[in-house]
């Protein structure tokens, strides 16, 4: 979810560029307006899922790059999704703000963690925030075991729900990040790592909740990251709070971020959001259309829809 875009602070920024990668368009999405947000692929039907922010719902795209509904609109915008293929679970996080085409001003605030069957789309369940105030669920993941976390970019606090466990609870505290992102768990399962999009990157007990953010070079910016996903022993981050956007690889050791690398930057890498990967490959969401989003919910002119690129890492 693009907001508090601190593009300004970061453009100057100098970045370790190692071979930067050209992108290729993999498909494009027929709604302009949609607002592109996340995207998950299914395996056992060979076809990747996308959620819409503006239109609501979600999207399948078979192999041959045909769009159909799989999900219909609610009145709450859908962010990040995931496929949970063991458990034929679809998981999205749903957040009521003005962007959203439907959108009720008595829902503003009001944010929940949904779940749906992956092979049909019906609904399986719908889990709220264990907590007081107002929450903006933008981000998760889902671990082997089935456990659901879950980041509130407004209301900044990060959330679990436990495998077969039928409600949220908190794992970090609001307050003690800012505005958590896309989270990601270590192999181990030790840690969830979670980027705050002003602080940079937090390493989170999931045990306990305590929580550090990661050391890494002054020269390395870690603000301004949207989506994040472990690719072998690396992390690959999506930063579109840096002007050009661009997506970066990062190198883990020790407590903190020991590289940066740049996969992707400028170009046709602009409004980038989420991404996934499928083997080798990263497909990531380009042209979102959070640009031409307006305060008031509607959105401005345009004629670029959405489109899913790919490079290899």
């Amino acid at each position: 979810m693009i907001h508090l875009l601190i593009a300004a602070l970061l453009a100057a920024a100098p970045a370790k560029i190692v071979r930067p990668k050209t992108p290729e368009i993999a498909f494009t999405l027929p709604d302009v307006d949609m607002i592109a947000e996340d995207l998950t692929y299914d395996a056992p039907r060979s076809r990747f899922l996308v959620s819409s922010v503006h239109r609501g719902g979600i999207d399948a795209v078979d192999s041959k790059g045909k769009v159909t509904r799989f999900v219909a609109a609610d009145t709450w915008g859908l962010f990040a999704i995931a496929a949970d293929e063991k458990r034929n679970t679809l998981w999205a996080a749903a957040a009521a703000m003005p962007i959203s085409a439907n959108f009720t001003a008595s829902d503003a605030g009001q944010s929940a963690l949904l779940a749906y069957d992956l092979r049909t789309g019906t609904s399986r369940g719908r889990y709220l925030p264990p907590d007081e105030g107002a929450h903006s669920f933008g981000d998760l993941t889902v671990s082997p075991a089935g456990d659901v976390y879950v980041a509130d970019g407004i209301g900044s606090g990060v959330y679990v729900l436990p495998a077969g466990a039928k409600a949220l609870r908190v794992l970090v505290p609001r307050g003690v990040l800012k505005s958590p992102q896309t989270p990601v768990l270590s192999k181990d399962g030790q840690t969830l790592y979670v980027p705050d999009y002003d602080q940079g990157i937090a390493a989170v007990d999931v045990k306990t909740g305590k929580l550090r953010l990661l050391e890494h070079d002054a020269k390395m910016i870690l603000q301004g990251i949207d989506g994040m996903y472990l690719f072998k022993d690396s992390l690959i981050a999506v930063q579109n709070g840096v002007l050009p956007n661009r997506i970066v690889r990062l190198t883990l050791s020790g407590d903190g971020v020991s590289r940066l690398d740049v996969v992707v930057r400028a170009g046709i890498a602009s409004e980038l959001t989420h991404a996934a990967i499928k083997g080798s490959w990263l497909y990531f969401i380009i042209r979102s259309g959070w640009d031409r989003a307006e305060d008031k919910g509607s959105m401005k002119p345009g004629t670029d829809a959405p489109a899913v690129a790919r490079v290899r890492l």
